[in-house]
């Protein structure tokens, strides 16, 4: 193939009509390597989807984060969370580490903001990490449900958690189609290996 094909357009790739023309020729399982499609330019539409769900929901960990900070920081008499609860005269100081509680709480939301917004904006770029973050996630996720399940079985008491959404995640990008979008651009992958 020609160096200045470049990978974007017909099967992921761009090809002068020359080189389109011998790509069609040669069968599929007889092409070499360099001119397999190996990745996708931009993402599917499920990846999409699931990239949007991500900077969705890290804007919604930094509106936590920033009103949990916020509370910590410059609340000088009263929780305001507490009127909901039907005692709007809770000191924020009279509860015995709720600052810190409370501060931590910010933290917590405010990494998981920058967390959620780099694995969005990586799917989007298919950056193969970024779909290693998300499969870490959603193992954990699995993991954590099936420990709760045996602490059910052992306390007799509690809830089942099913971890759905963890398992979507893990069979959605372990599919082929999936993971061929996330390789380097220009490598082709063989078996257990990668070739240039």
């Amino acid at each position: 193939m020609c160096p200045d094909c470049k990978p974007i357009a017909y099967d992921f790739k761009i090809f002068h009509r020359e080189c389109l023309e011998k790509f069609n020729r040669v069968p599929e399982k007889k092409r070499p390597a360099a001119i397999r499609p190996v990745a996708a330019d931009a993402p599917s539409t499920g990846v999409r989807v699931v990239a949007w769900s991500f900077i969705v929901s890290a804007i919604l960990w930094l509106g936590v984060g920033l009103l949990a900070a916020g509370v910590a920081l410059l609340s000088r008499h009263y929780v305001p969370m507490t009127a909901s609860a039907g005692n709007p005269l809770v000191v924020l100081d009279e509860i015995p580490g709720s600052r810190g509680i409370i501060g931590w709480f910010a933290v917590i939301g405010l990494l998981g903001a920058v967390v959620q917004a780099w694995i969005g904006l990586g799917l989007m770029n298919c950056v193969s990490a970024a779909r290693r973050a998300v499969l870490f996630f959603a193992w954990l996720e699995v993991v954590l449900a099936v420990l709760g399940w045996a602490v059910v079985l052992i306390a007799q008491q509690g809830f089942w958690d099913i971890p759905l959404i963890g398992v979507f995640l893990i069979v959605f990008f372990s599919r082929t189609a999936i993971k061929k979008q996330f390789h380097p651009p220009g490598v082709a992958k063989i078996g257990n290996s990668e070739k240039r």
